[in-house]
């Protein structure tokens, strides 16, 4: 019996090399700089990106210094300006891309989820969900801290003794951060989500600043024009709400999904431990963005896939 363990060329240089030098230009253009020069492959795929920065790289890995990128960079399309980036190695090649390009133009491959083998025909068995593993689901008290639903940036300028604030609210902004959906369950709130981050008395004391309050003295330090207004408060939102309901899948071996992809899936709803009704399960059913992909391989025996998925928003009210 022989364990393989397979990884992208990237994965294993990456293990190997280091970067220790100052790279300047937008995120887009220094990440393919990185790759090209220190990863020997090339961007594939890219979202164009606005504000030149210089970062000063030292021994840091490839890998992290992409992340850094993906994290400073706002998309030169104003549409899809303030959402997150991500830097992510697919069987295609490198992609850098923010989520809502790769929510509208990638795949989207649909399954079904049946708890037996005998409610569903053959023809179809192999766009069936074979086990699901839900690792996060609907942490309401998590959209609340991490920003998902309100959060807020304060300015310090203390050059010119100025004060300013920019304020991000779900109910204004939802068109602008989510992705999968239209709709998010606060049903269960048992407190005001927008009171308890009222409540707070801010300062400049990190200890006693919420999560959901971004402090800094001068945006300037960011080298990006409107960075935090523009980047850091959409984003985190954003973040807050994909990772409000995560869960792991396992497929029939299926190589033609890639991170970034969608995966639509519908949950019947249960009536008891097996009877399936015409419903579906509304919290579940829906697009699920990919953010990792395993294959498991047992020669002559099994194929199988296993996804990580994101979930920030509901096709319909509950």
């Amino acid at each position: 019996t022989f364990n393989i363990t397979a990884v992208s060329k990237t994965a294993y240089i990456n293990d190997a090399v280091f970067i220790s030098e100052s790279l300047s230009g937008t995120p887009s253009e220094i990440a393919k700089s990185v790759l090209k020069d220190y990863m020997l492959t090339e961007l594939t795929d890219e979202d164009e990106t606005v504000g030149n920065i210089s970062v000063n790289f030292t021994k840091t890995k490839p890998f992290s210094a992409l992340q850094y990128l993906a994290d400073n960079a706002i998309s030169a399309d104003s549409s899809y300006g303030d959402n997150l980036f991500f830097a992510y190695d697919t069987v295609y090649g490198f992609k850098f891309n923010c989520t809502r390009t790769m929510v509208d133009s990638n795949t989207t491959h649909y399954y079904t989820h049946f708890p037996t083998n005998d409610q569903i025909d053959d023809a179809d068995d192999f766009y069936r969900i074979l086990h699901h593993t839900q690792i996060v689901a609907g942490d309401k008290q998590l959209l609340i801290s991490g920003g998902g639903l309100y959060n807020e940036v304060v300015l310090f300028n203390f050059i010119e003794r100025t004060i300013k604030s920019s304020q991000y609210n779900y109910d204004t902004d939802k068109e602008k951060v989510s992705l999968l959906g239209t709709n998010i369950d606060v049903s269960s709130l048992d407190v005001d989500p927008l009171q308890k981050f009222k409540d707070v008395k801010t300062t400049a004391s990190s200890h006693n600043t919420k999560s959901n309050v971004v402090i800094a003295c001068d945006e300037t330090a960011y080298q990006r024009e409107d960075f935090l207004s523009k980047k850091v408060m959409t984003s985190r939102a954003q973040m807050a709400l994909l990772r409000a309901n995560t869960m792991t899948v396992k497929v029939t071996g299926n190589h033609e999904i890639i991170p970034g992809d969608i995966l639509n899936i519908v949950f019947p709803a249960q009536t008891d431990g097996s009877d399936v009704t015409s419903e579906y399960d509304k919290r579940l059913t829906g697009d699920w963005l990919v953010a990792g992909v395993r294959h498991d391989v047992s020669l002559g025996v099994a194929f199988d896939t296993i996804l990580d998925l994101y979930k920030d928003s509901m096709d319909t009210t509950l």
